[in-house]
């Protein structure tokens, strides 16, 4: 097992060290093999590598951890050696937050954070400089109820999940709404869509927790399908990740389980801790460009890190 948080000292306290790993998911395809939760990372607090109710996370190219540590109203950035930094504070002035609850990184390390409670998008620069704002507290097109979840396309634009407003808008990578999505297929309305992502393909996938749907939308928005029936893979799909193959990690809020849709849409599921313990509101999923995948265990205060072993 790699060794990579094993060394980590947040603050002046070392971070848990993990437990030995054993099978928590094993896929219904062959290929997908078992997937094992192989660390656990924080813990509850408001001190570095410690958080309170962390929901969205994102992973860079150089496999920096980014993570909405909602409940401490910052976001932390954690590096493969070990580093940690902390960006922003509670407020709403430039830099700071009201309950974030999702990020996304672009090719150039740019950090875009839902700055939930005061209903916007901070842009900020890799080393959490802040450099825009978009949006605003209201119903137009640039303006936000309660934006929870944010992802990048492959161009550069930016995908905000606006739940107060039960719908997707798309910005500009300069700064510009260009589409807002409310309704999709035979005028099927969102009801409360809570996560996107983003597949290599330019594909789109959004979870509506309310249709407790997981819908697939092409690179320009346009609706091609829903993933399976409404509650068939998930019952409350709360976050969301893609992975190289398309292949999908959803959290389930209602049933504490993490749920893996290969390719073919075969499933595994993930319900319980190296340690066996359960899985408690997962609400965060990122998927690294080594291949783990990162969780937020939200009920209790920390990350979880999964790898696929061979089966």
């Amino acid at each position: 097992m790699s060794d990579r948080f094993e060394y980590l000292e947040f603050g002046d306290e070392p971070a848990r060290r993990r437990p030995a790993a054993r099978d928590v998911g094993r896929a219904a395809d062959a290929a997908s093999g078992v997937w094992r939760i192989v660390e656990e990372i924080g813990g509850p607090g408001t001190r570095f590598g410690q958080f309170h109710a962390p929901h969205g996370l994102a992973v860079d190219a150089q496999e920096h951890l980014y993570v909405a540590d909602t409940g401490n109203h910052r976001v932390q950035r954690i590096a493969p050696n070990g580093d940690v930094l902390c960006i922003g504070r509670a407020g709403r002035d430039r830099g700071e937050f009201r309950r974030p609850l999702a990020v996304a990184v672009d090719g150039s390390g740019q950090l875009y954070v839902a700055d939930s409670e005061n209903a916007r998008v901070q842009v900020l620069a890799p080393d959490g400089e802040p450099r825009r704002i978009l949006g605003g507290f209201g119903g137009g097109a640039a303006q936000f109820r309660l934006p929870v979840a944010v992802a990048i396309a492959p161009d550069g634009d930016l995908l905000v999940v606006d739940q107060g407003n039960r719908r997707i808008a798309r910005w500009l990578a300069r700064g510009y709404p260009i589409d807002i999505v409310a309704r999709f297929g035979r005028s099927t309305e969102f009801v409360k869509p809570a996560a996107i992502a983003v597949g290599r393909s330019g594909r789109i996938y959004v979870a509506d927790r309310g249709l407790r749907a997981l819908l697939a939308f092409d690179a320009h928005l346009r609706f091609e399908g829903m993933i399976g029936a409404p509650g068939q893979f998930c019952h409350d799909p709360c976050a969301l990740a893609c992975g190289a193959d398309e292949t999908l990690f959803v959290a389930d809020g209602v049933a504490d389980q993490i749920v893996i849709l290969g390719p073919d849409r075969l499933r595994a599921i993930v319900v319980q801790t190296a340690a066996g313990e359960p899985l408690v509101d997962p609400a965060g999923i990122a998927v690294a460009p080594s291949g783990s995948v990162y969780v937020a265990d939200t009920g209790r205060h920390r990350l979880l890190r999964m790898e696929r072993q061979s089966a």
